[in-house]
């Protein structure tokens, strides 16, 4: 239920991605636009971890603390933690310095701070609407989710540029930062899923989840075609996350590794999705 009500979204974003790089539409102006605010997701995390203000910067030094602090001899489970939490930090720390790499090539003077780089309506009121729905359990699995989104995003890059040779150096780097990026982001993603499966959820909860992350992807859906200066329309958009057989071949193609986490053949998840179609 949760990947073929939300796959729409994802498959969205992609959409977004797609048109924008192959429209005819890209500018210098909308390059730094789309970099710059894709680096200031990265470095703030855009509502999906930590409390208000707690960025990247603040999860390293929090991890390193806690490094610090261990006992003599240390506990093996600490340990483990703080390698996940290393981890984690640090992924998103890379992927805000490889976007910084591209956003300066296109701007080399630029001087925006991270809040103006990160100055987009949808992209204010998702943060806020992660914020609020943390609060409570189901919420906070439903924003953990959410980031499904981003995949959308570089897997549209990614095939985009399986068509098309890169033809300058920053396609070049936009098309590594799109590879590197899913590296990560799949792994993580599979492993919340997981989590989410393994969780002894009621029906009722299940809905709630299911309700929560689709209010999520699309206020993020939003956001996207807004960070790439509106590529599509509202009212396109909503025909986009009705597009049936796009968002299926999106998961078949895109997520199968999702498929194969939970143990779920692509002939089988279109079966059931068929039979919930009708």
């Amino acid at each position: 239920m949760l990947l073929k009500n939300n796959s729409p979204f994802w498959f969205g974003e992609a959409e977004v991605a797609k048109k924008y790089f192959t429209s005819g539409m890209r500018t210098e102006y909308r390059d730094r636009r789309w970099l710059g605010y894709q680096m200031f997701k990265e470095w703030t995390g855009s509502g999906v971890y930590g409390e208000e203000g707690v960025w990247v910067d603040k999860l390293l030094m929090r991890a390193a603390e806690k490094v610090g602090n261990l006992g003599d001899p240390p506990r093996l489970a600490e340990m483990e933690e703080l390698v996940g939490e290393l981890a984690f930090a640090f992924d998103e720390f890379r992927h805000a310095k490889d976007l910084a790499r591209a956003y300066y090539l296109v701007a080399p003077e630029a001087k925006a701070t991270f809040h103006e780089l990160g100055e987009l309506k949808n992209g204010r009121m998702l943060t806020s609407l992660r914020y609020q729905l943390r609060k409570q359990p189901i919420g906070r699995a439903a924003v953990e989710l959410s980031e499904g989104g981003g995949l959308g995003l570089y897997f549209g890059i990614r095939n985009v540029f399986a068509k098309t040779t890169p033809t300058d150096t920053l396609e070049r780097y936009i098309l590594g930062i799109g590879k590197n990026t899913l590296e990560d982001e799949m792994g993580h993603m599979a492993t919340r899923v997981k989590n989410v499966l393994d969780a002894d959820y009621s029906f009722a909860q299940w809905a709630e989840l299911d309700s929560s992350l689709q209010e999520i992807c699309w206020q993020k859906l939003l956001e996207r075609n807004e960070q790439f200066d509106f590529p599509y329309s509202v009212e396109e958009l909503s025909g986009k996350i009705k597009d049936v057989v796009g968002a299926q071949e999106f998961v078949t193609h895109e997520l199968g590794f999702l498929l194969d986490r939970i143990g779920i053949s692509r002939c089988e998840y279109l079966a059931e999705s068929k039979k919930m179609t009708r």
